[in-house]
C-alpha cells in the first residue's frame, strides 16, 4: 500500500512538474537590458570586486550589463540569475578594470553607449567628484530618481566602500568599511523545480528500498 502511495505521487509530480517548468521557462527572467533594477552596492579595494545587486521584485539576468570606469569598460558575464535582493560580485581584475582605493568611479549600464544617460543605471565615485562619467550619471533617471545626486564618497582610507541601502544614489548612502554580503543564490524558477524534483525522486525510492527490507 505504502509503495502505490509513493507511486501514485511520483506520477503527479512527474505529470505536474514539466508544466510548471515549462510556464516558467516560457515567461522567462527580463533580460538585463530590458531592466533598470541593478544597483551597485559595494566597491571592494581589497579583493578588487564590486557587488551589484537586483532591486527589482522579478528575477533578472545581470550578464550583458557593462561596467565602466573611464577610460576602462567590460560586459558582466557568468554571472547567475538575480532575485529580487540577490547580489553577486564582480571580479573588476578578471575584467581589466582597476579599482584604486583612494580615486575613482564605477558605473553600471545597459549599454555602451556611455555618454547617454538612458543607458547608466547605477553609479558611485570616491575621493573626488566630476570624473568623466559623472555629469552622465548626474543627468540619468531611475524611477524618477537620480542615478547620482552629485557629490562623492570618501573611502577614509577603508579597505571598501558600502552602501546603506539598495538604491544608493548619493554619498551619504554608502559607508567606508566593508558590510556583510547579501545572499547569493540567483537559481532560475525551472532549476529550483528540477531540484525539488530530484529530492522527492530520491525520498520515494529511499521509502521504497525502506518497504522491500521489512519485507524480505
Amino acid at each position: 500500500m505504502l509503495i502505490q502511495k509513493a507511486c501514485s505521487a511520483f506520477k503527479m509530480v512527474a505529470l505536474t512538474l514539466p508544466l510548471l517548468a515549462a510556464s516558467l521557462v516560457a515567461a522567462g527572467p527580463a533580460h538585463s537590458l530590458e531592466g533598470e533594477t541593478f544597483a551597485i552596492t559595494e566597491v571592494n579595494f581589497d579583493t578588487g570586486t564590486i557587488e551589484i545587486t537586483n532591486r527589482g521584485e522579478l528575477p533578472v539576468d545581470p550578464n550583458g550589463l557593462v561596467v565602466c570606469s573611464f577610460p576602462n569598460y567590460a560586459p558582466v558575464s557568468g554571472a547567475p540569475t538575480l532575485g529580487s535582493g540577490e547580489s553577486a560580485r564582480i571580479d573588476l581584475g578578471a575584467i581589466g578594470i582597476p579599482a584604486n582605493p583612494d580615486d575613482g568611479e564605477l558605473g553600471l549600464y545597459l549599454t555602451s553607449s556611455f555618454d547617454d544617460s538612458s543607458a547608466i543605471v547605477a553609479y558611485v565615485e570616491w575621493g573626488s567628484t566630476g570624473h568623466m562619467r559623472s555629469p552622465v550619471a548626474q543627468a540619468a533617471t531611475v524611477g524618477g530618481d537620480s542615478v547620482w545626486t552629485g557629490g562623492f564618497v570618501d573611502p577614509a582610507g577603508q579597505p571598501a566602500l558600502t552602501a546603506t541601502t539598495d538604491f544608493p544614489n548619493d554619498p551619504a548612502l554608502w559607508q567606508a568599511g566593508s558590510g556583510e554580503a547579501l545572499p547569493v543564490t540567483g537559481l532560475p524558477g525551472a532549476a529550483v523545480l528540477l531540484a525539488a524534483f530530484a529530492l522527492l525522486l530520491a525520498g520515494i525510492t529511499l521509502v521504497v528500498m525502506s518497504r522491500r527490507r521489512n519485507t524480505a
